[in-house]
This record gives structure tokens, C-alpha cells and sequence, in this order.
């Protein structure tokens, strides 16, 4: 308890004095400015949304976006991986057309989303499920496939069903690779939602950024990334107390 406290101590001493060289950097003008900003004025562009309403209507769109494709990422991409990890059959045929699509790049399917979708929250929706699906697919497949033959051909001569498999040997060795699946999505989630709403929105907080940038306001554009960093930050931090407990469980199981 003691250690992780210090390491948080430390982590924040770190962002501290980032912040204050930024801060001095600006005010002794060895950065500019216009294009840096100041942690000062961001604090100000923040507080000012805030007395004004912008904040919570703009982060509650783009974390309901988020939410939302969030999920349906998760849930399709971890469903794929039992799939091709349980039907090997169809995993020899499809696995290489999962590979290629996964190299391509989901930011150019926003316009067509768009176009698709319409402007609403869905073509968001969808290219947050985009960027997360084959990241949630191929940590559960690669998971799943790590569960040791022996263990498995012992407890199906004792009789395991399908069910009692899954649940005690096959979720065991796979829980840590899905959660560090989910936990790499979070940021995936946010910056499909923001791109979203930068090419097709008309509220959030990439809208909020697209126009800071287009009105040359660099304080408005390093606002919203702070927001978008602080929320990430924090649903980090409860993925992390998550991945603790399942790996407490995660042994017991596996003895079973």
C-alpha cells in the first residue's frame, strides 16, 4: 500500500513539474504563446466553459459516443475471439482477413461513416466499434489459445462440459489478455468519438477543439485535450482496480 502510494506521489511530482516548466517557459518566453499556451490559460478556458455550460453537455456526448461504441466493440471483438478460438476451422479460414483488416486504417472510414450514418451519434458509434473490435478480437483469440492442452485433455477426461471449460480453465488463462484489451480501447474509444464529431459534429468536444483550431485558438484545442486526458486518466485507474481483482481471482480458478 505504502509503494503504490509513493509511485503515485511520484507520477504526480512528474506532471507537477512538467506544468511548471511549461508555465515559466511561457512567462519567460522561451515558448510562444500563441501556439503553446500556459497551463494557467487552459485553467481559465476550463473555468469559463464551466460558468458558461459548455462542459458537461459537450463530455457527456462524447463519453455517451464513447460508452457506447465502447461496448459494442468490446462485446463483438471478445465474441470473435471464442469463435475462432472454440471453431478452429473457421479461424484457418478467416484469421489472415482479420489480420488485413486490422491493418487498415479505420480513421479514413469516418467520411464514409458519415456519409452512411448521417451526422447523428451513430456513424460515431460505429467508428469507435471500429477502432476497438479487432483489438478486444485478437487479445481474447491470443488469450484463449494460450490454455495449456494438458490441463484441458485432464479435465475433459474427468468430464468437464463445454460450460465448466470456459469458466475454469479457458477465462482463467484469458483474463488478463482481455482486460489489457479493454484497457488499450479506452483511448481508441475517445479519439473515435473525437474524430467523429471533428469531421461530422456539431457538439462535443471534438467539435469544441475543431473549432479552436479554426478560429487559431490553441487554448481552446489544449483545453479539450486536457479534459479528454483527465477522463482517460480516471477510467484507466478503474480498469486498473478491475485487472487487480480478476488477477487475485485468476490463480484460484486456474487450481481448480
Amino acid at each position: 500500500m505504502m509503494q503504490s502510494a509513493s509511485w503515485m506521489l511520484g507520477r504526480l511530482a512528474v506532471v507537477a513539474a512538467f506544468l511548471v516548466m511549461w508555465e515559466v517557459s511561457v512567462q519567460l518566453n522561451w515558448i510562444d504563446r500563441f501556439f503553446f499556451s500556459s497551463p494557467t490559460e487552459i485553467y481559465r478556458i476550463l473555468q469559463e466553459w464551466w460558468r458558461v455550460g459548455i462542459i458537461l453537455p459537450n463530455l457527456g456526448l462524447t463519453l455517451s459516443e464513447a460508452a457506447l461504441g465502447y461496448l459494442l466493440g468490446v462485446t463483438l471483438g471478445t465474441m470473435l475471439g471464442f469463435v475462432f478460438a472454440f471453431m478452429p476451422r473457421i479461424a484457418t479460414v478467416f484469421d489472415p482477413i482479420m489480420v488485413v483488416l486490422n491493418s487498415f486504417p479505420r480513421l479514413t472510414l469516418a467520411p464514409l461513416f458519415i456519409v452512411w450514418f448521417g451526422f447523428g451519434m451513430t456513424p460515431k458509434v460505429v467508428l469507435v466499434a471500429a477502432f476497438i473490435i479487432f483489438i478486444c478480437f485478437f487479445n481474447t483469440y491470443r488469450g484463449l489459445r494460450e490454455v495449456d492442452t494438458e490441463l484441458l485433455d485432464r479435465a475433459r477426461l474427468w468430464g468437464a462440459s463445454r460450460w465448466a471449460l470456459t469458466r475454469h480453465i479457458y477465462l482463467p488463462a484469458a483474463i488478463s489478455w482481455i482486460i489489457t484489451g479493454l484497457r488499450a480501447s479506452v483511448g481508441f474509444a475517445l479519439i473515435g468519438a473525437v474524430v467523429g464529431e471533428y469531421i461530422g459534429g456539431d457538439s462535443g468536444i471534438g467539435f469544441l477543439i475543431m473549432q479552436g483550431q479554426h478560429r487559431l485558438r490553441m487554448r481552446e484545442v489544449l483545453a479539450g485535450l486536457a479534459l479528454l486526458l483527465v477522463i482517460a486518466f480516471f477510467i484507466d485507474l478503474a480498469l486498473r482496480r478491475i485487472e487487480a481483482r480478476s488477477l487475485r481471482w485468476q490463480p484460484a480458478a486456474a487450481r481448480r
